[in-house]
Parts: C-alpha cells; sequence; structure tokens
C-alpha cells in the first residue's frame, strides 16, 4: 500500500471490523491491520460514528456497538472525530442537492464536505455509489 497522508473512514468499514457476522468482516479486519502499520491520520465524523454505533447495536447486539463507542471516544484512539459547523453543514446541503442519486444521504454529502474542507485525500468505504461520486469531488477511494 502506497504512504497515504490522511483518509476519512465511512461506517461501513467500522461495522465490517466490529461485527464478526459481517460478510466485510475479514476485508475490513486486513486494511485496519495495514492502516495501523503505516503512519496515516485517520479521521471520521460524529455523524458516521452515530451510524455505525447503531447499527452495530442492532445487527451485532448492543455490547458490540458499546465496546466500539468505548473503542472510538477512548483516549488512545487512533480516528480523529471531525464534526460540522453552520459553513459545513450548508456546504453539506449543496453537495446533497446538487447529487441526483437518491441513495446517497446527507450524511454521505458531509463525509464529502468534511473532507474537501479538511483536504482529507482518501475515502475508505464499501459504498460503490458513494465510491462513484467521491471520484467527482476528486477524493481517492480505497476499498
Amino acid at each position: 500500500m502506497v504512504q497515504i497522508k490522511s483518509i476519512f473512514i465511512d461506517a461501513n468499514y467500522f461495522c465490517g471490523f466490529n461485527n464478526r457476522r459481517d460478510t466485510l468482516h475479514e476485508k475490513s479486519k486486513q486494511v485496519f491491520k495495514i492502516l495501523r502499520q503505516q503512519e496515516h491520520t485517520l479521521y471520521t465524523s460524529n455523524f458516521i460514528i452515530a451510524e455505525a454505533l447503531t447499527v452495530l447495536s442492532q445487527r451485532a447486539g448492543k455490547e458490540v456497538g458499546l465496546k466500539f463507542g468505548q473503542d472510538i471516544f477512548g483516549i488512545f484512539s487512533p480516528i480523529k472525530i471531525l464534526r460540522t459547523d453552520k459553513k459545513t453543514d450548508l456546504e453539506s446541503f449543496n453537495i446533497f442537492k446538487k447529487i441526483k442519486s437518491k441513495d446517497i444521504s446527507f450524511v454521505d454529502a458531509t463525509n464529502l464536505a468534511l473532507m474537501q474542507k479538511y483536504k482529507i485525500s482518501y475515502f475508505l468505504t464499501f459504498d460503490q455509489q458513494l465510491l462513484k461520486i467521491a471520484k467527482k469531488f476528486n477524493i481517492q477511494t480505497l476499498n
């Protein structure tokens, strides 16, 4: 894997990694192992954490969701959590309006806005629709 400065992680990677029954569990584990061994700056957003906590709690059980929360909010978490401000919210809405697909959520648009704002060059997601749209915003994808 090439050295990459900044990577934004989507909820589906967190869910795959933390849910042993997820079809993407092994792939997520492999990717995270590589990311932790290398010098990357890893980002996500509080919206992504909310999605992952909810999905993990519903699909893998409340304890799995709580463990993820403890890890991601912990002092030693290698992942920086980004939050929006009013300007980013408005930019997210502008992106959301431009995207024609009904399958792209406002959270997805917010991810794109945050990646642009913080100049995050790579996006880690399993979402094929979102991969295509990210490329239109000059964001490289890892999958």
